[in-house]
């Protein structure tokens, strides 16, 4: 009852705003949540596409990067 009378005694307009103030939060989360989202995923699809790119490799190439067969392994083994 309070709370209602609390609320209807503001005008319109500034009930209204805040209502808009309210819902423009949440549409700003869900699009922060969204991006973040598809980021993950995109950087997912890079680094497999990195890491098969790799996996092509002869081992002189990858020697030159610094890098062993058995790295490319111990990273496929720690993403499942």
């Amino acid at each position: 009852m309070y709370y209602q009378h609390v609320n209807w005694s503001m005008p319109p307009m500034a009930r209204n705003r805040s209502l808009d103030e309210l819902a423009s939060s949440v549409n700003r989360r869900a699009n922060r949540a969204l991006i973040a989202l598809f980021d993950s995923i995109l950087d997912g699809c890079e680094r497999r596409r990195e890491l098969a790119e790799l996996s092509r490799m002869d081992q002189r190439s990858l020697s030159d990067l610094g890098l062993a067969r058995a790295d490319l392994e111990r990273v496929r083994a720690s993403r499942n």
